[in-house]
């Protein structure tokens, strides 16, 4: 599977996780899905900063905009960790994340995936390869505190 096949179905499977979130009304399944929807994103952000966009530094100026993007989910995250699932600020909060992840999701799929062709199928395919071993052995890691101190900047 090409790179950006592997960061797209990311980038739908949290998508639907926070659609989820929004529409469930359940305490229990909130904080379930908020902490699945941290792993997801932290594992996500890593492989692309670690592995693919080290790829694209040269060919792309999108790289330090997504990269705060990834800064800016991550705060969003842990404010949401610790909100009651029942305030208000909870909905506000998880919608703000949702819109800077339509937003990240637009730009890369956008512009930076269509960049990304230039490398060509077959190191796409090997990239891909490369983000799928990294993201297996990033799930080994329990909780999204394990994985923020692992991140690697």
């Amino acid at each position: 599977m090409k790179a950006t096949d592997v960061l797209r179905r990311d980038h739908a499977g949290v998508s639907a996780l926070i659609e989820e979130l929004i529409g469930t009304a359940d305490d229990q399944r909130r904080r379930e899905l908020v902490a699945t929807i941290a792993i997801a994103l932290e594992i996500h952000a890593q492989i692309e900063e670690e592995l693919f966009y080290p790829c694209f530094a040269a060919l792309s100026g999108l790289i330090p905009e997504a990269r705060r993007q990834h800064a800016q989910m991550r705060s969003l995250v842990a404010n949401i960790e610790c909100l009651d699932p029942t305030s208000p600020d909870f909905i506000l909060e998880v919608g703000q994340l949702r819109d800077t992840l339509q937003l990240h999701v637009a730009e890369e799929e956008g512009t930076l995936f269509r960049e990304a062709e230039q490398l060509g199928v077959d190191e796409l395919e090997t990239l891909g390869r490369h983000l799928e071993t990294r993201k297996q052995a990033l799930m080994a890691a329990a909780t999204p505190e394990e994985l923020r101190a692992r991140k690697i900047a």
